[in-house]
């Protein structure tokens, strides 16, 4: 377990590409259960912290610690098989496959089963009933033989968090899950989102603002690559620093 009940832990980390700092000093203390924002106009370094803790980016500086063990030099495979998991990037959806094979393929990589041909009936039915487990989770059973690439927009991103839960997360990094969903499907998405939050820490980067408001328990706002406020969002949304970051700044 993580000391004081942080699963993850950033000090003073820090990214430069040759003369730009994208990522300035960050330090970050996310818990272990709960959602954890991170808000901030285009370019504040949001995506790259992203990158740093899945390592597909080394920091120049600083460190990462996640459930008390240092991780700041391990691999992308290594990281995952931690348990940080990043939805979106690992959980691509097979449009031609239906909901419930995605399901399934999901878990026989998560089960080392993917370049297996022959498999046992007893591993496939633990593999079935672990599918609908996760289709009941989000609340897709009842499209478990619908192809994916027949799914409105906003079931193909709960399918794609499914995805993600099925590689078995401790650390589930949400990149934008609002990101081109109709305003229809943005309570449910939340809804999803902040229930996975009692067995899981998530940190989420997001725009929509009002689901930032809504579902995170903490926020940490960037700027310019730096921390420049951090709190509940009642909080930080009245400190006069990170108003100033979003009008200069370009769209929130």
């Amino acid at each position: 377990m993580a000391h004081n009940n942080y699963a993850l832990q950033l000090d003073g980390l820090s990214k430069r590409f040759g003369h730009f700092l994208a990522v300035n000093n960050v330090s970050l203390n996310v818990r272990e259960f709960g959602i954890h924002g991170i808000i901030g106009p285009n370019g504040a370094g949001k995506t790259t912290v992203f990158n740093l803790l899945t390592k597909f980016l080394s920091p120049t500086s600083g460190s990462i610690q996640f459930q008390g063990k240092d991780i700041t030099n391990l691999t992308p495979v290594a990281v995952a098989r931690q348990g940080i998991i990043r939805s979106f990037q690992i959980s691509a959806v097979f449009p031609n496959l239906t909901v419930l094979q995605n399901i399934e393929v999901a878990l026989q990589r998560k089960a080392g089963l993917a370049s297996q041909f022959w498999r046992s009936r007893k591993v496939l039915d633990r593999l079935r009933d672990r599918s609908f487990e996760l289709l009941g989770a989000v609340k897709l059973e009842k499209f478990a033989g619908v192809e994916a690439k027949s799914l409105p927009y906003g079931r193909k991103r709960t399918l794609e968090i499914a995805t993600t839960l099925a590689m078995e997360p401790k650390l589930l990094l949400l990149d934008e899950p609002m990101a081109g969903v109709g305003h229809e499907d943005i309570a449910s998405i939340s809804d999803l989102i902040r229930s996975l939050s009692n067995r899981h820490a998530i940190i989420m980067i997001e725009h929509n603002l009002s689901v930032v408001a809504t579902i995170c328990d903490q926020i940490t706002v960037l700027a310019r690559g730096e921390v420049i406020a951090e709190g509940p969002y009642s909080e930080v949304s009245r400190n006069p620093a990170v108003r100033e970051a979003y009008i200069g700044g370009a769209d929130a």
